[in-house]
């Protein structure tokens, strides 16, 4: 059984507004479910005050803990504002996932926060899934092992304003693009427009892009590789 936090089905119009602190823990457990199934919507909204802080008990990865997930089912379409902080504190959460027919808005004033392994903060899957990350006013420093900022899987699609990242974890990862949609045809895409990106941990990757998806990195690209 799946435990959530706070539910958006089908909501349409309806405000609903997080200005709060929600905290996962256990396991199997959502923050924040929004889901639009067919010929319907539904959103949630994400205030500059709020805090999401994600924790899990179990290592099963087929169980694992989110901070948020969206998902728009068919002609239905979910859509989430992410802001303030999401912290992500066991191994093998994730703290943001929009899937199916949705979109995710990540405002210019979030905070993320890495305290495990094995993590993932921003998931996009599938050829109708789509993130818009403003540019980031903070810094944001990946310091957890075999841990990513943005990843995009099965089509999804990322696009990114100006980006300040530090990777210090071991094989941490700031941006993965992996596969396509096959019914879609539509490749996985992550688009950086301007960035810097700091590599610090032994193993760190700015970029890791695989069957068949792609990555961009537009504008002014600097990166600094200190990692041993």
């Amino acid at each position: 059984k799946q435990n959530i936090g706070v539910q958006a089905q089908n909501s349409g119009a309806a405000q609903i507004t997080n200005a709060g602190t929600i905290n996962v823990s256990g396991t199997n457990a959502v923050g924040e479910n929004i889901v639009a199934e067919a010929g319907h919507t539904a959103k949630i909204t994400n205030t500059a005050s709020s805090k999401i802080i994600v924790e899990e008990t179990s290592a099963n990865t087929a169980t694992r803990n989110y901070g948020i997930y969206a998902e728009g089912r068919g002609t239905g379409k979910a859509d989430v504002v992410v802001d303030g902080t999401l912290t992500l504190k066991g191994d093998n959460v994730i703290g943001a996932h929009a899937r199916g027919n949705s979109a995710m808005d990540v405002n210019s004033n979030m905070t993320t926060v890495f305290d495990a392994k094995n993590q993932i903060a921003y998931y996009i899957h599938g050829g109708s899934a789509t993130a818009n990350v403003a540019a980031l006013a903070n810094n944001t420093d990946i310091t957890t092992e075999n841990s990513t900022l943005f990843r995009a899987e099965a089509g999804g699609t990322i696009n990114a304003a100006s980006l300040n990242v530090t990777a210090s974890g071991k094989n941490a990862v700031i941006l993965a693009s992996n596969g396509k949609d096959a019914n879609a045809n539509k490749a996985s895409t992550i688009t950086v427009n301007n960035g810097t990106f700091n590599l610090t941990g032994n193993g760190a990757t700015v970029a890791l892009v695989s069957g068949g998806a792609t990555g961009n990195l537009k504008g002014t690209a600097t990166v600094a590789d200190s990692a041993t």
